[in-house]
């Protein structure tokens, strides 16, 4: 399996709960606010990746090759475009564009 980048998991900063008032209607609003965005993380395309690969380490490689495929694929056609169109070019002005 092919090395892949580490993601750099910050520790949560305790003070962002802190208010100078420490109002607790305060700190329960921050409290909900996290957890909407920690909800909002776990329901991501990115999450479900990331718990797929926890459970087999393959499935990076896997998802790799899926999209190492379709860019192959995507460079072919627009090769294929890119040749079609400097012949147009060609046809039109009498030279080769590039």
């Amino acid at each position: 399996m092919g090395s892949v980048p580490e993601i750099e998991h910050k520790p949560l900063d305790r003070t962002i709960l802190e208010k100078p008032s420490s109002s607790a209607c305060w700190r329960e609003a921050r409290i909900l606010e996290l957890i909407e965005i920690l909800d909002e993380l776990r329901a991501s395309p990115d999450y479900e990746v990331y718990q797929f690969a926890e459970k087999d380490a393959a499935v990076l490689d896997r998802i790799a090759a899926a999209q190492r495929e379709e860019l192959e694929r995507e460079i072919g056609e627009l090769k294929a475009e890119a040749e079609r169109r400097a012949a147009e070019v060609e046809e039109l002005a009498g030279r080769v564009p590039f």
